[in-house]
C-alpha cells in the first residue's frame, strides 16, 4: 500500500503517515500508544515528514533515538512498560542535546544503560527546561541521567523516584546543587520509608512539595529531627505549599517539614496519622493539628476519597 507515493512498511509509516494528511500537510506532534515495539521508519525519505514534529510521545513504543525525529522537540515524552530498547548514557545525551528548546521531560522506565568502558557523555544543559519527570520501579537505573541532566531555566518543576542507595542519594544531591532553580517536586519513594535520606539536601528556590505514599517512619527523618532541626536548620527555607498524598504521618516528626516561615498550605490527601501506644487516631489526630494551628498560620485542607 502507498499514499503520497511512498510505500509504507511498518505500522509507524501509516500513523505518521496520515497524522501529516489529517493535519494538510505537516504536522507538529506526534504520539503513538501502543502495546509493541515499532521499528523506525524503513526509509530515510521519512526524515523530511518528521521534521515539523516539535512534540513527541510515545508509550510502549520505540523509534531508535539516533532518528532525525529527535532533533529541535520541545516536548518529549517517553513512557515503557519496560519491554522497549533502551539507549546508551552517549546515545540519550545526543538526543536531548540536540534538542536546545526542550521544556518538558518526561522519562518513564526509560533510562541510560550500559556505556561500560566507556567515559561518561558529560552534561547536556538544557536553558528552557521547566518540566522534568523521572520515575523509574528501579529507581537507581536513574543515576546515569541526574549525572547528565543540566536544566538551567528560570524555575523547573521536578517528578522523580527516590531510592535510599548510596549511589543514587549522592547523585541526587549532586544534582539539586547543580540545579538551583527546583521549585516544585513531587516526590514518589521506591519503598515509603525511604524517601527523606535523598531529600535531605537544601533547596533555596523550594516553593511546593508533594509526597506520594511516604511514610514518617524512615529513620533519616528521625535521624534529621533530633539534629539538624533542633540546631534552627531548615532545608527548605521559601516552602510555601506541602502536599501530603496517602502518607502515614507521625505528628511528632511533621514539625521538620514545616519549619519554614513562608509555609501557607498543608493538604492532606487521604493520609493516615500513626498512633502511638498512648494516643487513640482521634487523639493523635487532635494533636497533629493543635500543634500546626499554635505554630503556624497554615491554611489545612484535608480530603478522604472514602
Amino acid at each position: 500500500m502507498s499514499i503520497f507515493g511512498l510505500r509504507l512498511q511498518t505500522p509507524l509509516e501509516y500513523f505518521c503517515v496520515n497524522a501529516i494528511h489529517r493535519h494538510r500537510g505537516s504536522v507538529n506532534l506526534l504520539e503513538w500508544n501502543g502495546s509493541n515495539l515499532l521499528p523506525a521508519p524503513s526509509n530515510t525519505r521519512f526524515d523530511n515528514l518528521m521534521k515539523p514534529v516539535s512534540i513527541l510521545r510515545l508509550q510502549n513504543a520505540y523509534i531508535p533515538v539516533d532518528h532525525s525525529v529527535y532533533h529541535g522537540l520541545v516536548e518529549l515524552s517517553l513512557i515503557s512498560d519496560g519491554k522497549t530498547q533502551l539507549p546508551t548514557p552517549a546515545q540519550m545525551a545526543q538526543a536531548l542535546s540536540a534538542c536546545p528548546e526542550l521544556k518538558r521531560l518526561v522519562l518513564k522506565n526509560v533510562y541510560a544503560k550500559g556505556n561500560h568502558g566507556h567515559p561518561d557523555p558529560g552534561s547536556v544543559r538544557l536553558l528552557k527546561l521547566s518540566y522534568l519527570d523521572l520515575e523509574c520501579t528501579k529507581p537507581r537505573n536513574l543515576v546515569p541521567l541526574l549525572k547528565m541532566l543540566q536544566p538551567a531555566g528560570q524555575r523547573l518543576t521536578l517528578r522523580i523516584s527516590l531510592s535510599d542507595e548510596p549511589e543514587f542519594i549522592e547523585n541526587f544531591h549532586a544534582f539539586t546543587d547543580r540545579c538551583m532553580s527546583i521549585s516544585d517536586t513531587i516526590i514518589k519513594p521506591a519503598e515509603p520509608n525511604v524517601w527523606f535520606g535523598p531529600l535531605n539536601s537544601y533547596a533555596p528556590k523550594l516553593t511546593k512539595l508533594t509526597l506520594e505514599n511516604c511514610d514518617f517512619g524512615d529513620s533519616n527523618l528521625g535521624s534529621y529531627s533530633r539534629k539538624e532541626f533542633a540546631e534552627g536548620s531548615i532545608l527548605w527555607p521559601h516552602l510555601h505549599s506541602l502536599i501530603l498524598n496517602r502518607c502515614k504521618i507521625d505528628p511528632s516528626l511533621l514539625e521538620v517539614l514545616t519549619g519554614s516561615r513562608y509555609l501557607e498550605i498543608i493538604k492532606f490527601w487521604n493520609c493516615e496519622v500513626k498512633v502511638s501506644y498512648s494516643h487513640t487516631p482521634v487523639q493523635a489526630t487532635e494533636s497533629m493539628f493543635k500543634y500546626l494551628f499554635a505554630h503556624s498560620d497554615v491554611i489545612i485542607i484535608v480530603h478522604n476519597d472514602d
